[in-house]
């Protein structure tokens, strides 16, 4: 089963969610609804993007980005991760994110 980590009108570079143990991504979905392009990543700490190189994201555009996009998609056996939300320039930009991941053995 499919499960997703939300966040909703991201202005700022911020938390995306905590990944639980065992969690392993499978895609990622990005909409802009301000009007204003934006470059975003992901990473395991805030202002990094180590997870995901940042992805351009058209103005009022989506983009679907799968597992082989990501460095990495799963963490560990024994402790969950918070993932983070992260643009060098949001520009007036917002963003709608859902993280898509399935829960591993």
């Amino acid at each position: 089963m499919l499960l997703s980590l939300t966040q909703n009108n991201a202005t700022a570079n911020g938390q995306l969610g905590t990944l639980p143990v065992d969690g392993v991504i499978a895609f990622l979905v990005l909409r802009e609804t301000a009007g204003h392009a934006v470059s975003v990543g992901v990473g395991s700490s805030s202002g990094a993007t180590d997870v995901l190189t940042p992805q351009s994201v058209a103005a009022n555009g989506a983009l679907m980005i799968p597992i082989n996009a990501f460095s990495v998609a799963w963490f560990s056996a024994v402790s969950s991760q918070v993932l983070y939300l992260t643009s060098s320039s949001w520009g007036g930009a917002s963003i709608n994110a859902a993280l898509f991941y399935v829960s591993g053995p």
